[in-house]
């Protein structure tokens, strides 16, 4: 087996980038799994803009919920409803 020799400056570089990457997926992972979505979130997630948003709320096509003051919808019924091609 032939042994390979990484100068320490480059080593540490693409160390650097593979936390950077860790943290990116870990990110990712943790917003899939989030049950609850912000306005803004909801918005991004369909790609439709703040009259749309509105109107798909005036029209009841999903419920937004208030926690603590805070609007949210949940991720569960956004893509129940993607799945049914409801929206």
């Amino acid at each position: 087996m032939t042994e390979i020799t990484i100068p320490a400056k480059e080593w540490n570089e693409l160390k650097s980038q593979i936390l950077k990457l860790d943290e990116k997926v870990s990110y990712l992972v943790s917003e899939k799994q989030k049950e609850t979505l912000s306005p803004k979130e909801v918005q991004k997630l369909l790609n439709i803009g703040k009259s749309t948003y509105i109107r798909y709320l005036d029209h009841k096509v999903f419920e937004q919920k208030k926690i603590k003051g805070k609007a949210y919808v949940l991720r569960s019924e956004i893509e129940r409803l993607i799945a049914e091609g409801k929206i």
